[in-house]
């Protein structure tokens, strides 16, 4: 796969802000209701401390949630349309105007395959021990679900099918003399020493439990198993490289802002909220406007990161259906 061309097509997208502006706006809409909402005091603080110390929440707390929880959902649902049409504009790079209406019209599958992805993973992450690799697994496969629903304009249940696919038919054949398999037992010999020496660790601080033993056996398995789609799944690489570049541009905004926060911050207050996350969440709670502010100077690069993204994502899965030469 061309990975630089897709990241580089990414940050090209990214910067026009006919392409971030929208996710933006949404984002801005729903932070600007939620910071309004838990402006008061008395239901900002208490959910601080449900999510701090859930263990000695408030009953006020747990009503802050509830409502934070109902506008994540309206979110959520919004966000999906401006998705789409951002895929749409990804693929189809003149077609701004039209896909508004695209993703409108593919939303219901666009819906019903969302929940999908996100029932069948919370089922599978419930599996002990190997949960969270087969959930990891499961979502790479269902990677490009959306570029089939929008893109492709096929039903939620065949982009569930052809996303699988598409991971399973570009995963390289397993041969047990090649450098590949080598390197793969090597960095599952490097895990397992690792995995090790956390249980040897967590045993000599706390003593010996079955937690401990069940939480080192589960890593290793997992590191292992995304070793092997590391070196082997195209489209694991494809997940990769989005979200490094995608995270890597979320930070550039987060990392100094959090820093100018922890500069500002009075020692006793991150004391008093037990660590120094906490202590930021305190220190902007105390003063919404400062909230508000770098809040949304966070979403602007939260916007960016997005669009960078699903272009990116987009170009990946051009490149892997051979769109670009009209197979389809």
């Amino acid at each position: 796969m061309r990975y630089g061309d897709a990241l580089g097509k990414g940050i090209c997208f990214a910067v026009d802000p006919r392409r971030w502006l929208p996710v933006f706006i949404v984002d801005l809409a729903f932070f600007t209701l939620a910071v309004g909402s838990l402006a008061s005091p008395d239901l900002l603080w208490p959910l601080l401390r449900t999510l701090l110390t859930p263990a000695a929440a408030p009953v006020a707390g747990f009503a802050s949630l509830g409502l934070l929880a109902l506008l994540a959902v309206a979110w959520f649902l919004a966000r999906l349309w401006v998705t789409g049409a951002v895929i749409h504009q990804a693929a189809k790079g003149k077609e701004f105007r039209q896909s508004w209406r695209v993703s409108w019209e593919r939303y219901p599958h666009q819906l019903l395959a969302m929940v999908a992805v996100i029932a069948l993973v919370f089922v599978v992450a419930s599996v002990p021990l190997f949960g969270t690799a087969l959930s990891a697994i499961l979502s790479i496969s269902l990677y490009f679900v959306l570029q089939a629903v929008v893109i492709r304009k096929v039903p939620a249940s065949r982009a569930l099918g052809e996303s699988y696919r598409l991971f399973k038919r570009h995963l390289s054949r397993v041969r047990t003399d090649s450098g590949l398999f080598v390197a793969w037992i090597i960095l599952a010999a490097f895990f397992g020493i690792l995995s090790l020496y956390f249980f040897a660790l967590t045993t000599l601080v706390l003593g010996a439990s079955a937690v401990a033993a069940f939480t080192s056996l589960g890593a290793w398995v997992t590191l292992t198993i995304m070793a092997f789609f590391l070196l082997h799944s195209a489209v694991f690489r494809a997940w990769l490289a989005v979200s490094l570049g995608s995270g890597a541009i979320a930070l550039l905004y987060i990392v100094p802002l959090l820093g100018i926060v922890a500069a500002s911050m009075p020692p006793a207050l991150a004391a008093e909220a037990g660590s120094m996350l906490g202590g930021v969440l305190f220190a902007l709670a105390a003063d919404a406007r400062a909230l508000y502010l770098l809040g949304s100077i966070f979403l602007v690069g939260g916007s960016i990161s997005t669009a960078f993204a699903l272009k990116t994502q987009t170009e990946f899965y051009l490149q892997l259906t051979k769109k670009r030469l009209g197979l389809f």
